[in-house]
């Protein structure tokens, strides 16, 4: 027992460690890919995570033929792993009053902010009497979410970029310490900025059906 990354302190106090039965172990060793299972059903099988545009006139576009939207897969992934840390913290720990920083919260209202005003962008494009926008369909996962008409957006491949660092980060974070990351502020900048970024180049983003 002791400070982090100090000494040991003298303690008479006893540890008593409890091991996890293999329903248990196999419990938490599931849980992860059942998870990434349901959300790779999810993304294939739905247009949960994809562009909610009309269709071009006379084209049917089916919601599993969509493009995926970099937003609204951004989001999911920041709630899933927020609630499968929660639950990994608990399920070790057997704390389920586990602490939540006030940093995962703001990141959290980033993801949502981001979606939200990204969702109002694409929504406004369709009223365009010029030319109203229309869903694209699929050419792939990572082709979706970080290209536009004009190839790779360098807005989409920074915002991106940043969310899957943090993500990294937290999850690390919770194996090694079993306690949700606090990040600093020049983190939660990096990841505003790059929102941001990436809800304004929404304006005069171009996809062409």
């Amino acid at each position: 027992m002791g400070l982090i990354n100090g000494p040991p302190l003298p303690s008479t106090y006893r540890v008593q460690f409890v091991r996890l039965g293999s329903i248990g172990l196999g419990c938490l060793l599931s849980w992860p890919l059942c998870w990434v299972l349901a959300f790779v059903f999810v993304a294939l099988k739905t247009g949960a995570l994809r562009d909610k545009e009309p269709a071009p006139p006379g084209i049917a576009v089916l919601p599993t033929q969509r493009a995926y939207s970099l937003s609204r897969t951004q989001v999911a992934v920041w709630s899933l792993l927020v609630v499968y840390a929660y639950l990994f913290i608990w399920f070790i720990t057997g704390e389920y009053n586990t602490e939540i920083p006030r940093t995962i919260l703001v990141i959290l209202g980033i993801s949502a902010g981001t979606y939200a005003t990204a969702a109002a962008v694409d929504k406004s494009k369709e009223n365009d009497p010029k030319k109203p926008a229309t869903v694209v369909k699929s050419e792939g996962f990572f082709r979706d979410l970080l290209t536009d008409s004009g190839g790779a957006g360098l807005h989409r491949v920074q915002f991106g970029l940043f969310s899957v660092v943090l993500m990294i980060v937290f999850a690390v974070t919770v194996y090694e310490t079993l306690a949700m990351p606090d990040f600093n502020t020049g983190l939660l900048g990096l990841m505003g900025i790059s929102s941001a970024a990436y809800a304004g180049m929404k304006i005069p983003e171009k996809k062409e059906p």
